[in-house]
């Protein structure tokens, strides 16, 4: 907000992107999500997380990717780019950008 607040001090007027567009309608945020994920990774999702903690698989597939992932105001890589981009500005997460970097490399 700091950003925002300093570029209107100074009068740069950013312009709007487009809202992204309704989820389909004939499908739940997990079905979605499942088919994403499955195609980003070229397979179904596999590992130890889904049988240790299988709310963590349902929140990835329906929110990461059914939520996020579904909305189509930005490619898959130029999101991938801007959350890259916001947690490399921020301490305590290189767990997370590893992780990332990962889907990086399946994305590119």
């Amino acid at each position: 907000m700091s950003v925002i607040e300093e570029r209107e001090r100074k009068g740069i007027k950013d312009e709007l992107g487009r809202e992204a567009s309704p989820l389909p309608a004939n499908k739940s945020r997990i079905e979605l999500g499942t088919e994403i994920q499955t195609r980003l990774i070229g397979a179904p999702a596999t590992g130890g997380y889904i049988t240790f903690t299988p709310a963590i698989d349902e929140f990835l597939k329906g929110h990461l990717f059914g939520d996020i992932f579904g909305r189509d105001n930005l490619d898959f890589q130029s999101r991938e780019i801007a959350t890259i981009s916001a947690l490399a500005s921020m301490e305590g997460v290189n767990a997370q950008l590893q992780s990332i970097s990962l889907w990086g490399l399946i994305l590119a």
